[in-house]
């Protein structure tokens, strides 16, 4: 595998990260560098969902008497992804990220179908077990995913909004 991360050329800086005080959200960063990638464990997102994870960790670590069962964390989870469907912080993601895979560029694809969550794993389920694909067949053009079989999947997610 080669997954190269590199800021948008096209997009000024404080597009791509959103003041953590502002209402868009941002996850109380403020400042970014080009990070430096060496492991891929099972999967990493951007977007939506990357927000919501990023905001129970830092929580988390704030306060971590409050998260003493994984009840509670559900909840946390269920109310900061809804806060997330309401702010909509990252419905412009398909705006500052560049996407090309197996050497096609797909961010015009990324751009019409307004993806608000984009994923790269090479597990079969993530988020407490979600196949994000289903169960695909070789009749619907697409192979079972496997751990083994060499390839990290990128799927996106789009809202309904």
């Amino acid at each position: 595998w080669h997954v190269d991360i590199e800021p948008n050329p096209d997009c000024p800086a404080e597009a791509a990260a959103p003041d953590a005080n502002s209402e868009s959200g941002g996850g109380g960063r403020s400042t970014y560098d080009k990070p430096h990638v060496s492991v891929f464990n099972n999967y990493f997102s951007l977007g939506a969902d990357a927000a919501v994870a990023l905001e129970f960790h830092e929580s988390r670590e704030a306060n971590p008497e409050r998260f003493s069962s994984r009840l509670r964390n559900m909840m946390f989870y269920a109310g900061e992804g809804s806060r997330s469907i309401l702010r909509r912080p990252w419905r412009d993601l398909s705006q500052v990220v560049l996407l090309e895979c197996d050497g096609a560029n797909l961010t015009d694809r990324i751009r019409e179908l307004r993806v608000t969550s984009i994923l790269f794993l090479n597990i079969p389920k993530y988020s407490a077990g979600a196949m994000p694909w289903g169960n695909p067949t070789g009749s619907q053009g697409f192979e079972p995913q496997r751990p083994d079989d060499g390839y990290v999947e990128v799927i996106g997610f789009s809202s309904s909004h």
